[in-house]
């Protein structure tokens, strides 16, 4: 198996447009067969998304879909609960009004 790791960097909102045109530029530069895994986000159950389906299967892009709520298997998800649970303090997990809050509280 040749795996090769694609990066778009994207700075704003991802909406299924920009995911599109992702798809898009990433079918134009590979070759052979490939499987996208995708989440079942919004973005990824839109009539937009959904459409070009079809072109992207014709140029050997088939997406595969996670099953509707498995985390286990959405490595982000286990990415993001490792940095929650174990790199970030506790601190970086409050806003600044909740902290406030909880300050006036105590007092």
């Amino acid at each position: 198996m040749d795996s090769q790791f694609y990066a778009y960097p994207f700075e704003g909102t991802v909406n299924s447009d920009v995911v599109i045109t992702v798809m898009d530029k990433f079918a134009e530069r590979v070759h052979g067969t490939n499987v996208v895994v995708v989440d079942n986000a919004p973005l990824h159950r839109s009539k937009a998304f959904r459409s070009h389906l079809v072109d992207w299967a014709a140029n050997r892009v088939h997406l595969d879909f996670l099953p509707p709520y498995s985390p286990e298997l959405n490595l982000i998800k286990l990415v993001w609960k490792q940095m929650k649970h174990h790199w970030l303090p506790l601190s970086s997990m409050f806003t600044t009004a909740f902290v406030r809050t909880s300050a006036a509280i105590s007092s």
